[in-house]
Formats: structure tokens, C-alpha cells, sequence
């Protein structure tokens, strides 16, 4: 079974005028670290939800076209827990 982290960041689009919060799903060791398994942005987040529950502050961002997006590689890709 495997446990996870998460760890935020604020940062500014580079596609749209907003802030948007970067969630980093980092994956915890037997040894108190943890390795980055995937980060992902709100907006694309929001994008995949269904109509219904999506973001309402979001709803003006019907996409993203940044495939290399620079706040996606702004997370460490080890942590220490301990």
C-alpha cells in the first residue's frame, strides 16, 4: 500500500492573469523521505471534473496549452519528512 504527501505553491500562470495553486504529490519511502510522483496545476485540474463541480473562479480557463509548463518543475523532487 502506498502512502502519499501533498505540498502547495502559489504561482502565477504563464498563460492566464491569475494565480493558481500547484499541488506536489510526493510518494513517502520506508526511510521518513518521499520522491515527487506527479504535480499537476488547478486549472487542469478543474478542466477534468464534470461541469458540475467545477470551480466557478476557474471556468473562464477552458484550457491549457502549455505542455512544459515552468511551475510544474518548481517542486524538489526528494523531501525529508523527519
Amino acid at each position: 500500500m502506498s502512502f502519499y504527501t501533498l505540498k502547495h505553491k502559489t504561482m502565477q500562470c504563464p498563460l492566464w492573469p491569475t494565480k493558481v495553486t500547484i499541488t506536489g504529490k510526493y510518494r513517502l519511502r520506508d526511510d521518513g523521505t518521499a520522491y515527487l510522483a506527479v504535480t499537476e496545476c488547478e486549472i487542469v485540474q478543474n478542466l477534468r471534473l464534470p461541469k458540475k463541480k467545477q470551480d466557478k473562479r476557474l471556468a473562464l480557463f477552458r484550457y491549457c496549452r502549455i505542455d512544459d509548463c515552468p511551475c510544474l518543475k518548481d517542486f524538489p523532487k526528494d523531501i525529508t519528512l523527519l
